[in-house]
């Protein structure tokens, strides 16, 4: 698709994503009636996620709970480069921790990833009291987190096989992808909105897909 189409047809995509999240048919008003929707592929060759056991709070994945999560914590939220020791989650990334889904750097397990989270994470260092959601792990803890990490490549092969039903971006180019056997995937893309366009160009072939940005 030539560069200015592409790039008419994404900015009109996000323009109706902006209030929120867009349902994208797989069909259309001129699909044949008796069409059989198509049948997914088998299932693409990518390692399942592993299961590891991490430190909540431990923003940077060393192992080890410090002053210097609340600092990234503090920088993330300003736009600014952090060092994360790999395989570690994003800040903010979507990610199951102990069978349940949280934001990665969401201590609290409240609103999202805020300024609160890193002072909590320095109350904890000096003992200090600190609140979190019911049911939240408590900051310093071990817990276990799935691995949900993929390659861009591999998360298009998800999208054009017909096994996503859902995905989302920042704009930070982080991308989740949720997948009709109930899974999660995450993937960073080579630009802004390349998923937007993976999804539209998929939706044809493999029925509603939904888009979610920020």
């Amino acid at each position: 698709m030539p560069g200015l189409a592409r790039s008419v047809l994404i900015a009109g995509v996000i323009a109706a994503v902006a209030a929120g999240v867009l349902l994208l048919p797989g069909g259309g008003p001129h699909a044949g009636a008796g069409t059989a929707s198509p049948s997914p592929s088998a299932a693409p060759t990518i390692p399942p996620p592993r299961l590891r056991t991490m430190v909540w709070g431990d923003v940077d994945c060393n192992g080890t709970l410090a002053i210097g999560d609340a600092q990234k914590t503090a920088r993330f939220l300003v736009y600014l480069e952090i060092a994360q020791e790999p395989p570690c989650p994003r800040v903010y990334q979507g990610t199951t921790v102990n069978g349940v889904r949280r934001s990665w750097g969401d201590n609290d397990c409240t609103t999202g990833v805020s300024i609160g989270d890193a002072q909590k994470i320095a109350r904890r260092l000096v003992h200090l009291e600190v609140t979190a959601a019911e049911g939240c792990p408590e900051i310093g803890a071990d817990v276990s987190v799935i691995d949900e990490e993929i390659t861009w490549d591999e998360a298009v092969q998800l999208i054009r096989d017909c096994h996503a039903a859902g995905v989302s971006q920042t704009h930070s180019r982080l991308v989740g992808l949720s997948l009709k056997d109930g899974s999660h995937r995450s993937t960073t893309e080579p630009h802004l909105d390349d998923v937007v366009y993976e999804a539209l160009a998929a939706r044809e072939r493999c029925g509603d897909i939904y888009i979610v940005t920020e």
